[in-house]
This record gives C-alpha cells, sequence and structure tokens, in this order.
C-alpha cells in the first residue's frame, strides 16, 4: 500500500501543487512586465525601412529595428537593388526631397537615441542607378578614335548598336559592330551590361539609295555593298493618298502593281527616288452660320459634308453660297432675308482640302435689316379705303418707324392704342384701335393687332378701321 508523505499539515500532493502554483504565478508576472513594456511602461521606439525599384513610386519594407531609451539603432541587414548602388537613408518619400536636412546619416546610427514615448520612424533609401558606358570606336586600329559615347543604366534592354553609323564619305560607311578588334564577335541588340563596353566597326564601301516621300512616312536610306541586289523597301504612308511607286528622275523605278520593278539589282551609281501618289476622294465639312436675330453675334444653321481630292484648293467665292437652295435649315422660305457675309475675317475664303478629313469650311450669313412704317394719319376700313378727314379734330402724327433685323423680337416695339377720327358727309365719330392694316396685301392679307418678329421685308401699315372688329 503507497503511503503519502506528510510535512505537518502538508503532504506531498500538497506541496507540488503549491509550487506549480507559483511557477504559473512566475511567469504571468514576466509575461505583464513584457506586455507593459510594449504598452508604454517602457517606450520602444520602431524603426522601419523601406525601399523602392521604382523611383518612389511603391515602397517595400525591408527591416525592422526596435530600441529602448538610450540605445543605437541597428542597421538592417540591406541587399539592395539589381543594377544599383545604396547612398543612404532618409525620412521623406520622395527621392527628388532627399537633402541633409532629412537624411538618417552615420552619426544617427552611431548616436545613443532618447526614446520617451512609444513611436515608429520610416526611413526611405536613397539609390542611385548604376550607370556604365557602350563606347563606339571610329574604326579598328590603334589609333581610332572615340566615334560616340552612350551613357545607360544598368539593366536597360533593347540596345541596338545599329542605330549609330560611322559615315566616312558617300561611299564608304559602317554596316555593323563588333565586341573585338578582329570583327568576329557581332554586337546585336543587347541588355546594358554592369560594365562599360567598346564597339569597334566594320567599315564597308558600297552605294546609297535615297528615299524622297513627299508628304509620306519617312523611309531611310539604303546602303549597299558591291555586288549587292538591292530590296524593296516598306511602302511609305500617306493620309488621303494612296502610294504608286517610286521614280527615279523621269523614269518610273516601282509601280505597287507590279508594272515596273528595278530593285533586286546592283546598284553602279547611288540614287535617289522620288515617291508617286494618286489623291484619294477625302470628306470636308462645311459649317453653316446665321447671324442671331437679336444680336450680333452668329449660330450654327446647319453642317453639310462634301467631298474632295485630297490638297484640292477651293476658293469659297459667294457664288458658291448664294444659291441657298436647302442650305439653311429651316429658312428656305425666307433665304432672300440673308446675304452672304463677305468680311473674309469669318467666312472662309481659300482653303486646302487636307488628307484626313479634318477640313472645314465656316460659311456667314448676315440678316438683312427692314423697316416697318405705321402712319396713324391714314385709316384703313371696310367702307373707305383711305381717309384723311381728320380735319380739326386730331391734329397730324408722326409716322413711327420700326427698324431692325429680319427675325427680331418687335413685340414690345408695336404700337397700338392709336385714336383716329372722321368727318364724312354724314357722320361724325372717332375711334380707338390696336389694329394696323398693311398697304400690301402680298405681305399682310389681314388686319394685326401684334407682330412678334420683323418680317422679310419694308412694310407700311395705315390704322384699321372695321365697325365688326377682327384682326390677328
Amino acid at each position: 500500500m503507497r503511503k503519502l508523505y506528510s510535512f505537518g499539515k502538508w503532504n506531498l500532493f500538497s506541496i507540488v501543487a503549491f509550487l506549480v502554483m507559483m511557477a504559473g504565478f512566475q511567469m504571468g508576472a514576466l509575461a505583464q512586465s513584457a506586455e507593459d513594456c510594449i504598452s508604454g511602461a517602457v517606450p520602444v521606439r520602431t524603426y522601419l525601412f523601406f525601399v523602392t525599384e521604382d523611383d518612389g513610386a511603391t515602397y517595400n519594407a525591408v527591416a525592422e529595428k526596435n530600441i529602448k531609451d538610450g540605445q543605437v539603432v541597428p542597421r538592417p541587414e540591406f541587399v539592395g537593388v539589381e543594377y544599383s548602388t545604396f547612398k543612404s537613408w532618409y525620412t521623406v518619400t520622395d527621392p527628388a526631397a532627399f537633402s541633409v536636412e532629412n537624411k538618417f546619416d552615420e552619426t544617427n546610427f552611431s548616436t545613443p537615441q532618447t526614446v520617451t514615448v512609444t513611436d515608429t520612424v520610416r526611413l526611405y533609401a536613397s539609390l542611385k542607378a548604376d550607370v556604365f558606358h557602350v563606347i563606339f570606336m571610329e574604326g579598328v586600329g590603334s589609333d581610332a578614335r572615340v566615334f560616340r559615347v552612350w551613357e545607360r543604366v544598368a539593366g536597360t534592354p533593347n540596345l541596338n548598336p545599329d542605330d549609330e553609323q560611322v559615315i566616312v564619305d558617300a561611299t564608304t560607311k559602317s554596316v555593323g559592330w563588333y565586341y573585338d578588334q578582329a570583327l568576329t564577335q557581332r554586337a546585336t541588340t543587347f541588355t546594358m551590361p554592369a560594365h562599360d563596353t567598346t564597339l569597334y566597326p566594320d567599315i564597308k564601301t558600297g552605294k546609297w539609295v535615297y528615299y524622297v516621300s513627299n508628304g509620306g512616312t519617312y523611309v531611310e536610306p539604303d546602303f549597299y555593298q558591291i555586288e549587292e541586289t538591292t530590296q524593296t523597301p516598306d511602302n511609305p504612308t500617306r493620309v488621303g493618298y494612296t502610294f504608286v511607286g517610286w521614280d527615279n528622275g523621269a523614269d518610273a523605278w516601282y509601280r505597287t502593281d507590279g508594272s515596273v520593278d528595278q530593285f533586286g539589282n546592283t546598284l553602279t551609281e547611288s540614287i535617289t527616288l522620288d515617291a508617286v501618289w494618286t489623291p484619294n476622294e477625302v470628306a470636308y465639312t462645311v459649317v453653316y452660320w446665321v447671324e442671331n436675330a437679336d444680336d450680333e453675334d452668329y449660330s450654327v444653321n446647319n453642317i453639310r459634308t462634301a467631298t474632295a481630292l485630297a490638297d484640292d484648293h477651293i476658293t469659297t467665292l459667294e457664288s458658291d453660297y448664294t444659291s441657298y437652295d436647302n442650305i439653311l435649315d429651316g429658312l428656305d422660305q425666307h433665304v432672300t432675308s440673308f446675304s452672304y457675309d463677305r468680311n473674309t475675317q469669318v467666312s472662309s475664303t481659300d482653303v486646302t482640302v487636307a488628307g484626313d478629313g479634318s477640313t472645314v469650311i465656316n460659311v456667314f450669313y448676315k440678316r438683312k435689316t427692314y423697316t416697318l412704317t405705321f402712319n396713324p394719319n391714314k385709316v384703313y376700313n371696310t367702307l373707305i379705303f383711305t381717309s384723311t378727314a381728320f380735319n380739326n379734330w386730331y391734329p397730324t402724327q408722326a409716322n413711327e418707324v420700326i427698324t431692325a433685323k429680319y427675325g427680331a423680337n418687335i413685340w414690345n416695339r408695336f404700337p397700338i392704342n392709336r385714336h383716329y377720327g372722321y368727318d364724312g358727309l354724314l357722320i361724325h365719330w372717332t375711334y380707338e384701335t390696336s389694329m394696323w392694316r398693311a398697304t400690301n396685301s402680298s405681305v399682310y392679307n389681314y388686319a394685326l393687332q401684334l407682330i412678334s418678329t420683323m418680317p422679310g421685308s419694308d412694310v407700311t401699315f395705315y390704322l384699321y378701321a372695321n365697325f365688326t372688329g377682327g384682326g390677328r
């Protein structure tokens, strides 16, 4: 039978349980102490280190260091960025703003820091791109001089050395570049290495074919060595035109339809070829402007599309735009109330049609001005056409006149409430009227109480006397 060892009132199991409990208290106290340090009981400063690979557009954190008061900042294990050299750390993100004032330098790393509160400091790496050189020589001899030098960042892709050409004279030039003076290692398109590179030219004698595009896209001249046959270049393009071929002076050299082709032969001399084009039918825009009725500005009335050959020269004479046939939208029946504006600062008078369809011809029309005359001294009625029998009842009154552009608002100038009198053989009366009757019935064949807009003709009106009423 197993015995329990007793120490006074304590047995062995009680003692073990007590020791375990005390150990737990001690572990809890240690954990609490650590938590107090982090939460601010013991201030901690965190340094975050960032690196950019796209000139400051985005940053990636590469290291984190924590210190307490009086400690120095540990240096981060910074690996670096390919093709770049690390310079220093700064407290701002924009590389353009890096300066002495915001630099975190050697002194900061070696000086104990004062940490009174828990905070975070962000530091950003300054990197300098590793730049190297491509050195183009003029020849392969020991006395050859430097022809051109490229300065490029290591890692720059798609560098084509054939973009450089050494032209000795009209018949001699470089036809390729090599890494060695013996011209055995040809240099083609490459990525800039992290070191300087020297290239040597292969100089050859030959003939040139020069191309004059005559308004088309540029075609680089071709150099052909002796006994080397010419090749058909890519066709140039020109907006609004169709490429036909090349001419050598007055002689056809090449036609796209295959009727002539002198490419594929060797050259006995350098030549210059001129591009041949045929113009296409292209669109241009005609904008018709009409003078506003109530101010001096113009408003667009109609827009039409027409066609012409590219680069056609159009002189917009008045006769081209005064037929009015279906030109002025909604105003065809009143076209005689407009006149072509001859002001060359307004209407387009001399235009070359662009091949890309961007040409706009502006045509402006002015509104004609008309006059309405209201004669209160004459009366038109159903019995007597006119009457001047005012006698001594009413003195002669001056005519009222409205002058305005066709279509202008005149309703607030229209005369109303006029008196007239008549002394006939048998009757004598006075009358008040708001109506007028035009002397020309082809314009208005009825009496008017109001005209809101100016008509397209000059009109004289008499007072209207109608014992039965009426009018508009």
